[in-house]
């Protein structure tokens, strides 16, 4: 016996117009806009100042020390890119004082070093011009002394032109093992 299909058909007819369905669902989608935007706003602001603000301090914080206060250390940890940036601030801030004291340390040397033969130099230079050297023998001790401290002072001013240079990169070191 043959089976009979069990289909159906079922065709409707929309009490309203697709406008009207739209027309209902826009004051929805306005409002889920405008809190999507607000709501948008707000986590970007919130994540701009979180960049902005270390960025602040770094910025500050370098200006602190183009005035000569080098004691400057940043403690930023988030975000990650900008923690590196304190990172390496302060290694650099580490390293610009370091380096500071030691032209301080430097100064200071060098000023103790060529303050000795100079002092030999214009005492012996005024005992000719007093007459207090008025022998021919004192004379002659006065005047070595004086090419002497002159000599000591050109190697000093030598050795300060030569450490310049290799600062400065311009003299290479020619280095080889030595048998100790």
């Amino acid at each position: 016996e043959p089976r009979e299909a069990a289909y159906l058909l079922l065709l409707t007819t929309p009490n309203r117009g697709a406008l009207a369905a739209v027309a209902e669902l826009l004051p929805r989608l306005f409002w889920a806009g405008l809190v999507t935007l607000v709501v948008s706003l707000v986590v970007a602001a919130l994540v701009a100042y979180s960049i902005a603000h270390p960025l602040e301090r770094i910025a500050q914080a370098a200006e602190q020390i183009s005035a000569g206060n080098y004691d400057q250390q940043l403690s930023i940890s988030t975000p990650a890119e900008v923690a590196r940036l304190a990172a390496s601030f302060n290694s650099m801030a580490g390293q610009v004082k370091a380096t500071l004291q030691s032209q301080r340390d430097l100064v200071a040397n060098v000023s103790h070093e060529l303050k000795t033969p100079l002092t030999s130099i214009q005492g012996f230079s005024l005992a000719l011009l007093d007459g207090t050297a008025g022998d021919e023998q004192s004379r002659g001790r006065a005047v070595t002394i004086i090419h002497e401290e002159a000599g000591r002072m050109r190697r000093l001013v030598d050795d300060l032109l030569d450490l310049a240079r290799l600062e400065a990169g311009q003299v290479s070191l020619a280095r080889e093992p030595v048998d100790m």
